[in-house]
């Protein structure tokens, strides 16, 4: 199947589900054999068939019929049942559908991201006991296959065997539930001793607004903007790309670019006997340019590891990090084909993934052997650990050494190629506003159930305020659609990961929470299951799920089933300074406050100036007192407030961790860093292959490194081999940065008629990321007429596989705005000798009129 045709496939499925006469009574795939339905409320049961055709359905006795409309839609609503069965539930028209062993009992839906969809046999407690102890016919899932469409559907699309069918759990059926759902119901069944269904909707990497109907994210202008943008983008996305192939292939052969042959393989390199012990060796990932490489090329590398004889004949995927390099892969000699959704296309940025058959995989030593071929600079390879997963065991870690051999460098390309070269955004239909929710959400409705958990949030960490209102909008979207009332919705808030920070300081994961805990707060029925101490600093999916599916089997029991235990811990309440000391107060104390293992650890204290110190914090009654020397007169507290605030150790007497929370407010805004004036800078640089090169710069001092494409750049106390690649027009460069701490600003004329309303939302979205070691701080603004009227700040860490990220910040304007330019402007300020390529990759400027907005003189 082509590029073009594998992303219109839903469309097309759609079209064709428009065009076929039904012919015989079908319904949904929800009412097939094991299914679980939802006790004490009426049973809606749907379907299709032939257009006026009469429907009856029959359970426990009881029937009802309805007709079919002129698109061949029916539904009938069935009496309320109580607890219990087996029934058969019988569905006649002009055939007769039948669904056995149906159960009646409790029915929550399951959704979010990886961390829900991670399966069972992932999961740490996957052993023997929890195995054995798995047969329970009265536990039951339902897996949606992953699916997008640009319209809602009634009906869910075609899965494979495994998928859209009910599984009673089973050592057979439990390798591939879902983690979280299956421990969450595992729970309930043992508290509640009747049947429960589990529906998993669930996929990996997506963001909240895919989730969410066009109608849900129509209630506020800002995310309406934001999923407008994506849909547009999404929409030309296909087009854009049929075009590029032929495009980037005549580039590459007229600048030498393309890939010459395999050499490597005819000399051996890729057999598992060949000796490999003269070879270099380097951890994972790396950037060629560690390897010595100047230029584009191909490089090798292998790796011996031992398999457990468990893994021994076991199919698998080899899952490497997202790449835009082409890669070949072996397997103790052997070439590995890609997943049919996930070919090597060359030139394109996409998951690397690699099918190893049955049969290939040895107990004991294995050879991996990976060939990487890059057109350009900047090739690489990221094989990460938690995507290297055999169906019992992972293999791998970043830190592994693997050897490497250089097997040929191609010549450095000109100025005049690498600002040539034509550029595809990756875009994918599962991060795109409404798609998910028209194909995995849409059709579940109106199917009945008792509530819903939802873990996600990863993949919109570095959009925490506009997560603030995409996680309400989701909840009131799925409720009003569902059509049952505020059911209940209990949300994991994200675990602990990333680097350990030294100091205190800005994190973009504790400000998701802080909106995942906003929600938890202001919305009613919803709760809140707090991860912060059962994560993995180094893994984004830590493989304990037993206790996030306890945790929130707990707020269910208690706030859905009256059940009176302690579901929560301790949560920030209010704060009082007394004597240079904060004191601080919490609901849920749940029979006190807990220091485990020791002092509090992970308070930070800060006064009028808003540094924050490390405070000492102990625990005084009920309450919590926090202070520190180095500020006489305490504002603000926070608590664990970073990415992975190792140690974090406030718990309540239930053994509940307290939620992150800062007392200042979660409206905080961090002051512009302010710029400087380029009008009066001293022009410094020299063209070079295409890039500018400037001397070294005193960090009392500020020259203008180049201007492009609109764009100015500028130096400040930056090192003496700063890169500047210019892309086409409206997108900034490609940067190239190393040496010496400094900060590289960045500022766009960004040309838009001048403000003639006001009210109009002016949205900025950026694109950025990198790669290297190290960190840098990216701070984004909205000038009005050169002033900076909006801010976003975020701290980025380059040695993080998957960097590249997007990010949204918005301005309204007012009436001193009238008449006045709009432009934007970025600085990147670097931490440490460390190198950085391609900090900012695209930029864009829309602006939204308000439905209230006023015109100028009106």
């Amino acid at each position: 199947m082509s590029a073009f045709s594998r992303f219109l496939a839903p469309s097309a499925i759609l079209m064709l589900g428009a065009t076929v006469a039904h012919a015989e009574v079908h319904p949904s795939a929800l009412f097939s054999d094991n299914v679980v339905l939802q006790r004490g409320a009426k049973i809606p049961v749907f379907g299709t068939a032939d257009s006026s055709e009469k429907v009856t359905v029959t359970l426990a006795g009881k029937s009802v019929s309805a007709v079919a409309d002129a698109a061949g839609r029916w539904r009938v609503d069935l009496p309320p049942l109580p607890a219990g069965g087996p029934y058969t539930l019988e569905i006649t028209g002009k055939n007769v559908v039948t669904a056995k062993e149906v159960l009646i009992g409790d029915v929550w839906i399951c959704s979010g991201q990886s961390n829900m969809q991670y399966a069972m046999s992932w999961n740490k407690d996957y052993d023997a006991a929890n195995i054995a102890a798995s047969e329970d016919p009265q536990l039951r899932c339902f897996t949606v296959a992953n699916k997008t469409s640009p319209q809602p559907l009634t009906e869910l699309l075609p899965a494979n065997k495994t998928q859209q069918i009910w599984q009673t759990a089973s050592p057979q059926t439990l390798p591939g539930f879902t983690a979280v759902g299956y421990y969450f119901a595992r729970e309930l069944r043992k508290k509640l001793g009747v049947p429960i269904g589990i529906i998993h909707t669930a996929w990996g990497g997506t963001i909240g607004e895919a989730w969410v109907s066009r109608e849900g994210l129509s209630v506020d202008p800002e995310i309406k903007t934001v999923a407008d943008t994506q849909i547009r983008a999404w929409e030309a996305y296909p087009g854009d790309r049929a075009k590029f192939p032929p495009r980037i292939t005549a580039w590459a052969e007229k600048y030498g670019a393309t890939d010459t042959g395999d050499r490597g393989e005819a000399l051996g390199w890729a057999k598992p006997e060949f000796d490999d012990s003269g070879w270099k060796t380097t951890a994972v990932p790396v950037n060629f340019s560690r390897l010595g490489m100047k230029s584009g090329g191909s490089v090798w590398f292998r790796k011996t590891l031992d398999f457990p004889a468990e893994a021994a004949g076991r199919a698998f995927v080899w899952n490497l990090n997202w790449s835009s390099d082409d890669q070949t892969a072996y397997l103790n000699g052997v070439k590995l084909s890609t997943p049919k959704e996930y070919p090597q296309e060359k030139f394109f940025t996409g998951p690397r993934s690699f099918m190893v058959p049955a049969g290939l995989v040895r107990a004991g030593k294995n050879t991996l052997v990976l060939r990487v071929f890059s057109h350009t600079v900047g090739g690489s390879v990221a094989p990460t650990t938690a995507k290297m997963n055999l169906p019992t065991t992972t293999f791998g870690t970043d830190a592994d050494q693997w050897h490497y051999q250089v097997e040929r460098e191609n010549v450095p390309l000109s100025g005049e190629a690498l600002n040539s070269m034509p550029k595809m955004a990756n875009i994918q239909p599962q991060n795109t506003a409404t798609y998910i929710h028209n194909a995995q959400i849409a059709p579940l409705m109106p199917f009945a159930i008792r509530g819903a958990i939802w873990y996600q949030g990863e993949s919109n960490s570095q959009r925490a305020l506009q997560y603030r209102k995409i996680l309400p909008a989701l909840i009131a979207d799925w409720r009003s659609k569902w059509g049952v009332g505020d059911f209940p919705f209990y949300i994991v808030q994200l675990a602990n990961y990333g680097r350990i920070a030294s100091q205190p300081g800005r994190s973009g994961w504790a400000e998701l929470r802080e909106a995942q805990l906003l929600t938890a707060k202001k919305v009613p029925n919803t709760g809140l299951a707090v991860t912060i101490d059962i994560g993995e600093g180094d893994n984004i999916h830590p493989r304990n799920k037993q206790d996030v599916g306890k945790r929130l089997a707990l707020a269910a029991l208690a706030k859905t089933y009256g059940k009176k235990i302690p579901y929560s811990g301790p949560v920030y309440k209010s704060m009082t300074v007394t004597g240079g000391k904060a004191s601080l107060t919490f609901d849920h104390l749940g029979g006190g406050l807990v220091a485990r293992g020791g002092a509090l650890k992970q308070f930070a204290i800060a006064g009028a100036d808003n540094q924050f110190v490390w405070a000492d914090a102990r625990i005084s009654g009920d309450t919590v007192t926090v202070s520190s020397p180095q500020v006489p007169n305490p504002v603000s507290v926070r608590y664990a407030w970073a990415d992975n605030p190792e140690g974090a150790n406030l718990y309540n007497a239930a053994g509940l961790p307290a939620t992150p929370f800062r007392t200042n407010g979660s409206d905080e805004v961090v002051a512009p860093v302010p710029t400087a004036s380029l009008s009066e800078l001293p022009k410094s640089g020299i063209l070079r292959n295409g890039s500018f090169t400037t001397p070294p710069v005193p960090a009392d001092k500020t020259y203008l490194a180049a201007k492009a494409d609109g764009w100015t750049y500028e130096v400040r106390g930056g090192g003496p081999a700063i890169g500047v690649e210019t892309w086409k027009a409206n997108r900034p460069p490609y940067l190239f940065w190393n040496g010496p701490d400094g900060t590289i600003s960045q500022t766009a004329d960004v040309k838009t008629a001048p403000v003639a309303r006001i009210g109009d939302v002016y949205t900025l979205s950026y694109f950025y990321g990198g790669q290297g070691k190290g960190t840098y701080t990216l701070v984004a603004s909205v000038l009005v007429d050169g002033r900076v009227v909006a801010t976003d700040i975020k701290e980025v860490d380059v040695t993080k596989p998957g960097i590249d990220r997007t990010a949204n910040l918005t301005y309204t304007t007012r009436s001193g705005d009238l008449g006045k330019s709009v432009g934007v402007s970025f600085s990147m300020t670097k931490k440490g000798d460390v190198n950085i390529q391609s900090a900012l990759k695209g930029v864009s400027l829309t602006v939204a009129p308000s439905s209230t907005a006023k015109a100028a003189g009106k």
